[in-house]
């Protein structure tokens, strides 16, 4: 078992208690958490140390050597071999090999050199010193080079032995790989499945970060493509979860385990459905529905509705469901024999309503003679899987749905939508939904999980079932559409939206949303939330009431992004009350990038902290802004920060917009002389060509530019090789073109001197930045030219830019601070507070850049340097 029960964490900690009282020895404790957990590498590395205090040297690396087979993402085991290996003298080469592995998995670990002892590597004097101040990450990257620098010596049997695990080690680092990467580490064949496993396992038990997500998804895919049946098991943990790498590459995964291998299988299957729950059962059904070929009787289906005791009521119904309408599907007329008579041996087990259903499906099969459905076998193959480019989402559409400002709820209930947002379960280290700061695994992680019992995670087979409150949702929505006059909700949308003319789902979104929760509805005298709890108050459960009464209480509230855990959520502050938290929203937590800045409306839901109604996206370069007009307009109100905002939604909204798009309008380009961006032309006319060319080419400010097949044409250049403007000839004309009013009037002096009599000035003609917007947006979104050079080359020059401008970056004067470089401004802490705020500008800039797959720059790097927290 790979994701271990709340039990194993449990009888962990009563082990470590009686261990510190001396209850145990640290051999007993060590012993009884292997019996706990086989695989339990903390366990392991204790004994393994136990063993080399004890003389036996052979006994601590065979232990060593299992726990790094256990977690080959974890670099203790490493460490632990290297320090057992150094001390033989006839074993330096392997110590050094087994450190930079160890290291090289603990990279931005600050604190894992900060013991060594450098005279031994031959670091002395300035080299030390200078060695000394870097970032403790950024001297873990230099050693780690240093040591792969001298593999080029390596003795052979050491390149053997540790083969494996550096090819995932590489994996680990490239996330995404190609063909080639994928074809060297099939060639590994099986012996490689155990690693493979164990790198599950360490993302299982929260022993891996998030970016280890995309080693997660390639592992998954590896083992199906050269692992065997025995490693099913390991698979179908992962079919359940809602990640959506990690159940879509397992799915993948299983049948790929199918097709190699499928009498062998179907025989693991048998053996282990039994304790399945229903999301991996349904798993396999949909397997079968692929590759009816493995179960032509269809018995391994039927077998799979078998032992449904140990499940909780709720799912055993959708799951029975789900099951009989597979076999008819999947396998015709004797589907549906079958199906009727699975359905008489577990009827007693089955809801009423649910043995209905499963009556009515079998019979409308079998009198309407719907032909039989198989899925064809995936087309997906394990190089697509492990470049990255699949999407696993089972709704394509929805993935690609743009945010484009206001987020809207899922699911509709007339005649309004939902009030709250129902999101996933938080990941396993998150914050409980339940507020009681401990994380979720250590708190109603398997209560909220049951099935089977020692199951750790969510049954997809729940994923679309009622959740507590919706029954409550749909009874308030359709208190609103009694309650509420016509000519109320008219007011409101005129009120919302300032006599303007939003489009229908606007109105929806907004103007619902805020009549529910704040707007104060002249027929009532106070929002529909209020109303409702007085009418219906009575007739509801305290938790019910609870629930109303907090969503009565919510406004919109201004926040910022703090971080993001796609798929999950977001963690945000409170810009007005200086409160963060955890937000469960799994749409906006893979739209939004860190920094953004965010108008919502919080509130509790069925896992903890969500969003509810409509929302709108605060540009970074408007928060600001935006806050400090709140700040003024709540003072003139004299009002205290929640009632003012509950009052005051729909001016802040429209102020919102209002300066973001005042910002737009005011953005002045500028060149690199500070002067305003103005498209400037000065056109003469030409009394004498030859005296103008000649005159020209004399001039040393001036390029003569030969590839030019239209005319003359001059290239004004200053001192530092920056480009001024551009001289025309074509025909009896003359053309001067600059950037600026400023230097085409300084080109015209320039053109005067040099050539005065034989020219004549006829014109200027400006292009102004409003002109140059309006043109830019009639423009094509993408210039063809571009596409001219491939994109792994535009993407190259591209980083490679990034690389020098920010390299350069910490050590420029910028205008934000004053004038002063970032390295001069961290000095203070003022300077160190604008620092880290423009940092956020970039960051939030390159994250979006990041998300929509185009070249970005990693913005720790510039804090690394500056010695800002990364």
């Amino acid at each position: 078992m790979l994701f271990l029960p709340q039990s194993v964490y449990s009888s962990r900690t009563r082990l470590a208690r009686d261990l510190e009282a001396g209850r145990l020895t640290a051999d007993q404790a060590y012993q009884q958490m292997l019996q706990l957990d086989p695989d339990d590498y903390i366990a392991l590395l204790g004994l393994g140390r136990l063993r080399r205090e004890t003389g036996d040297i052979a006994g601590a690396k065979e232990i060593f050597w299992q726990a790094a087979r256990t977690q080959p993402y974890v670099s203790s085991p490493y460490l632990a071999l290297a320090k057992t290996f150094f001390e033989e003298p006839e074993s330096l080469g392997l110590a050094t090999a087994l450190g930079e592995l160890g290291i090289s998995h603990r990279v931005t670990d600050d604190s894992l050199l900060q013991d060594a002892d450098y005279e031994k590597a031959s670091l002395q004097g300035e080299a030390l010193e200078k060695f000394k101040k870097l970032p403790g990450g950024a001297q873990n990257r230099l050693v780690v080079r240093a040591m792969r620098e001298e593999r080029a010596g390596e003795p052979e049997e050491i390149a053997k032995l540790l083969h494996p695990f550096r090819l995932l080690q590489q994996m680990r680092e490239d996330g995404d790989l190609d063909r080639e990467a994928v074809d060297t580490i099939l060639r590994e064949g099986p012996s490689l499945a155990p690693l493979l496993v164990g790198i599950l396992r360490g993302w299982a038990q929260d022993l891996l970060g998030e970016k280890d997500d995309s080693a997660l998804e390639n592992a998954l895919a590896l083992l199906g493509e050269t692992g065997s049946p025995a490693n099913i098991p390991h698979l179908l943990e992962f079919v359940g979860l809602e990640h959506e790498d990690a159940s879509g590459a397992s799915f993948w995964a299983l049948g790929r385990m199918f097709e190699r291998y499928p009498e062998e299988s179907v025989r693991v299957i048998r053996s282990i459905a039994s304790g399945l729950g229903p999301a991996e059962r349904l798993s396999i059904a949909e397997q079968i529905g692929r590759h009816p070929e493995f179960d032509p009787d269809g018995n391994l289906l039927a077998f799979l509705g078998e032992n449904l005791e140990a499940m909780p009521k709720k799912d055993r119904d959708s799951f029975f469901l789900a099951l009989t309408a597979t076999m008819a599907s999947a396998k015709g007329q004797n589907g549906v024999n079958l199906g009727r008579a699975l359905l008489l041996r577990q009827a007693a087990l089955l809801s009423k309503n649910v043995r209905h259903e499963c009556e009515d499906l079998l019979n409308e099969f079998t009198r309407c003679g719907f032909p039989t459905h198989t899925v064809q076998p995936s087309s997906i193959s394990v190089y697509d899987v492990c470049a990255g480019e699949v999407v696993w989402s089972a709704d394509d559409e929805e993935e690609e749905k743009e945010f484009e400002g206001e987020f809207d709820n899922d699911d509709k209930l007339p005649p309004v939508l939902e009030l709250v947002k129902r999101q996933a379960l938080p990941a396993r280290n998150e914050p409980c939904w339940c507020g009681s700061g401990k994380k979720y695994k250590k708190c109603h992680l398997d209560s909220d999980t049951a099935p089977p019992a020692s199951s750790p995670r969510r049954s997809s087979s729940n994923a679309g079932s009622p959740t507590e409150f919706d029954s409550l949702r749909k009874r308030i929505g359709e208190f609103l559409g009694q309650a509420l006059p016509r000519h109320d909700f008219e007011l409101a949308v005129k009120e919302m939206f300032n006599d303007g003319a939003p489009d229908q789902e606007a109105t929806d979104v907004a103007v619902t949303d805020w009549i529910l929760h704040d707007w104060v509805a002249p027929s009532l005298g106070h929002p529909i939330m209020q109303h409702f709890l007085v009418r219906n108050g009575a007739r509801l459960t305290e938790r019910e009431r609870e629930m109303v009464q907090a969503w009565a209480q919510s406004f919109m509230g201004l926040y910022e992004v703090q971080d993001l855990t796609e798929g999950v959520g977001i963690k945000i502050k409170d810009l007005i009350l200086g409160e963060t938290f955890f937000v469960h929203d799994v749409n906006l937590s893979t739209r939004l990038v860190r920094w953004d800045g965010l108008l919502a409306r919080v509130v509790p839901g069925e896992r903890g902290t969500e969003f509810a109604g409509a929302g709108l996206t605060v540009p970074r370069h408007s928060i600001a802004p935006l806050r400090d007009w709140m700040e003024e307009d709540r003072a003139a109100a004299s009002l205290e920060w929640r009632e003012y905002l509950k009052r005051n939604w729909p001016r802040i909204r429209r102020q919102s917009l209002e300066i973001s798009t005042k910002w737009i309008q005011s953005v002045r380009l500028s060149n690199t002389d500070r002067e305003e961006l103005l498209m400037s032309k000065a056109v003469y006319r030409i009394i004498g060509k030859t005296a103008v060319s000649e005159a020209l080419r004399k001039c040393p400010a001036l390029q003569e530019d030969s590839s030019d097949e239209t005319g003359d044409f001059f290239v004004w250049l200053n001192d530092e090789q920056t480009v001024l403007g551009n001289i025309r000839i074509h025909g009896t004309k003359l053309v001067l073109e600059c950037n600026s009013r400023q230097r085409m009037e300084r080109g015209k002096l320039l053109l005067a001197s040099l050539a005065g009599d034989s020219l004549k000035h006829l014109n200027d003609e400006f292009i102004t930045q409003e002109e140059l917007r309006r043109l830019a947006a009639e423009l094509p979104e993408r210039d063809p030219a571009l596409d001219t050079i491939p994109k792994e080359e535009r993407d190259a020059m591209m980083t490679q830019y990034l690389e020098r401008h920010y390299g350069e970056w910490p050590d420029r004067k910028l205008p934000a601070l004053n004038g002063k470089t970032p390295r001069q401004s961290v000095r203070s802490v003022k300077g160190r507070r604008l620092v880290i705020e423009v940092l956020r500008d970039i960051e939030n800039n390159e994250e979006r850049k990041r998300r929509a797959g185009d070249p970005f720059y990693d913005v720790t790097k510039i804090r690394a340097a500056l010695g800002l927290e990364i």
